[in-house]
């Protein structure tokens, strides 16, 4: 009898201490994971006057910069970090506000949405990198319309002709394409101004080929 409670106990000594390593371990994981997430992040000097650019600008430069390495988790984190951002500045009332204020908020309420899709687990990262296309056109319309001058001039608009679409990079940085990624960083001209819309259904990024060595 007690050396069956002797086994019984050694038993359950084994199982507590396998669930423990198990707790640790995963522990220890999610801990590894911040710290590679924290890791991709990158620091801007960035002195943005507009709320909204001043909230999302560096988790929309992250998005870029992950999408240039490839890194679709380190896109879908910040794609994640961009939408609570834009949320926290924009405002639900409607009351007493002018029709420049309700396309300024509309405005930003399309951007928040169109980078929705990158931080979704499901999106791979050929779609990502289309959604960051247009997630790109509408802020660029939203720095030349709405943004302060003071704010447009610590960035810099790029435009691929292969992808049809533009991104935004600060004056600092050297010059990566995010649609194509390391296959053709090079691809891109600086083009200010303001983006022409790209039809629903019909992102040209879709077809978009590297460029042949």
């Amino acid at each position: 009898m007690l050396r069956r409670l002797l086994i019984i106990s050694f038993a359950l000594l084994i199982a507590i201490a396998g669930l423990s390593y198990e707790t640790l371990s995963a522990e220890q994981k999610k801990t590894e994971q911040k710290q590679k997430d924290k890791k991709s992040e990158e620091t801007y000097k960035l002195k943005l006057s507009d709320p909204f650019l001043a909230k999302t600008m560096t988790y929309y430069l992250n998005i870029r910069s992950a999408l240039v390495k490839g890194d679709n988790r380190g896109a879908r984190v910040n794609a994640e970090q961009f939408v609570k951002a834009a949320k926290s500045t924009i405002s639900d009332s409607d009351k007493e506000k002018s029709a420049k204020e309700k396309d300024k908020v509309a405005t930003q309420t399309n951007i928040m949405k169109a980078a929705m899709p990158i931080a979704d687990s499901q999106t791979g990262m050929t779609e990502a990198r289309a959604v960051f296309g247009t997630l790109g056109d509408m802020i660029v319309d939203y720095i030349s319309r709405i943004a302060p001058q003071s704010d447009s001039k610590q960035l810099k608009v790029y435009y691929c002709d292969i992808s049809k679409h533009y991104w935004v990079e600060t004056t600092d940085e050297k010059m990566a394409n995010p649609f194509l990624g390391r296959d053709n960083p090079d691809c891109g001209e600086i083009k200010p101004g303001a983006p022409e819309p790209t039809a629903p259904g019909k992102d040209p990024f879709l077809k978009c080929e590297p460029k042949k060595k």
